[in-house]
């Protein structure tokens, strides 16, 4: 009888372990549910791809831009060797730069 009564005991304290596991695992499941929407997820996750989209088509508009303006810029800096080697004023310089800006307008 003693057996069944300490077998009975497990039982119960089996039972309510059980229990209490499953309703902890229900409880978090609400919490998750709650906390993550998957439609707002997938929301994010488009805007995520448009931006990166965005980014792909900027970067491509910009590395010709880039690399048009570093070839001014070592034309410039060439350009202003030679202009510094050659002994041209800075009066010239500044007549020749006064003129450029006139004929681009």
């Amino acid at each position: 009888m003693l057996c069944v009564t300490v077998s009975h005991y497990q039982n119960d304290k089996l039972d309510h372990l059980i229990t209490a596991i499953k309703n902890r695992y229900e409880d978090v499941e609400k919490q998750l549910a709650s906390k993550y929407n998957i439609s707002e997820a997938l929301k994010l996750e488009e805007r995520i791809n448009q931006l990166e989209h965005r980014l792909a088509s900027h970067e491509t508009e910009v590395t010709p831009k880039l690399s048009e303006l570093q070839d001014k810029i070592m034309t410039n800096t060439v350009l202003h060797s030679f202009v510094k080697e050659s002994g041209i004023s800075d009066e010239d310089l500044i007549k020749c730069v006064v003129q450029e800006e006139i004929n681009k307008n």
